[in-house]
């Protein structure tokens, strides 16, 4: 492993995209999906990060995570068995104010005092649907030297089908239009065709800043719009979160799924949420975003 020290730490969202391959990631998550029979798809970021010198990392996941765990161990082949710093795994429930979390922000709001421990400047943020070799050392010099608040990983390619069936289905990805090397316009869900601006979900911030930007957004809503994907028709854990909490919960799903699948048609959180919007593509999100509106 390269020993120099980069200054800063990683955090890998192992469950992103879980419902690209929902036959492989039935019960298992996304991170962990064999790759060339006695790899897994995370061992490119773990490797990428330790050759980069990031010996800081954590993972907080979300669900199925068992054959995770069993797989990284304690990080030993990365070497990432330290007394100070390695690999931190953060699952639900394991700390106090850890809980079954729906997005990225509120993961990180979970692991916040591990942020707040760390005395690295920066973090890098990252989803563990891709095998690459990233140069991390590379993108946090440009970083650096650009002074940009945030610096986002792209690659020039046509939108896969199968990510387009996911973001159908309540997964999310993003295309970007850039200028100078800006970024002016962000697109969710974009079907555009020819290459296009596609994230790769890897992000950089300053360490301080997105603590105050975790703290400045808070945890306490008028009300909730949440696509849960595959997660509606399985997750009772999610469906006592929604219970506990007071803000009202709107349901929102892309495609009408009482014309999909039949185990579609079972949602475990409809009893426990304000109403349901469903069938009306993107449009959703805005015709739940007006009924709480209406609410109040």
């Amino acid at each position: 492993m390269v020993n120099s020290n980069a200054n800063a730490i990683g955090i890998i969202f192992p469950n992103s995209y879980d419902n690209l391959v929902p036959e492989l990631a039935g019960d298992r998550l996304m991170a962990s999906i064999p790759f060339a029979g006695r790899y897994r798809i995370i061992d490119f970021l773990l490797s990428s990060l330790a050759n980069c010198g990031i010996s800081n990392i954590a993972i907080v996941v979300r669900e199925n995570y068992h054959s995770l765990m069993d797989h990284l161990g304690s990080g030993r082949a990365w070497d990432l068995l330290r007394k100070n710093g390695g690999l931190s795994i953060f699952p639900p429930y394991a700390e106090k104010n850890m809980k079954v979390y729906s997005g990225r922000v509120e993961a990180l709001e979970s692991i916040l005092p591990y942020l707040k421990s760390k005395k690295e400047k920066y973090v890098i943020m990252m989803d563990a649907n891709i095998a690459v070799d990233f140069d991390f050392n590379a993108m946090l010099a440009e970083h650096i030297e650009s002074g940009a608040d945030v610096t986002v990983a792209y690659t020039e390619q046509e939108i896969p089908a199968e990510l387009i069936r996911a973001g159908s289905h309540g997964d999310m990805y993003y295309t970007l239009k850039l200028d100078d090397g800006r970024v002016r316009r962000i697109f969710m869900n974009s079907e555009m065709c020819g290459k296009q601006n596609l994230s790769m979900n890897i992000y950089i911030m300053d360490r301080e800043a997105l603590i105050d930007k975790i703290h400045e957004v808070g945890f306490s809503y008028d009300g909730i719009i949440l696509n849960a994907g595959a997660y509606t028709h399985t997750s009772i854990a999610l469906a006592d979160a929604i219970a506990a909490v007071k803000a009202p919960v709107v349901e929102v799903h892309i495609s009408n799924t009482a014309r999909r699948e039949a185990f579609r048609h079972v949602s475990y959180l409809t009893a426990v949420c304000r109403g349901v919007i469903m069938g009306f593509g993107l449009k959703s999100y805005e015709l739940a975003l007006l009924a709480l509106i209406n609410e109040k």
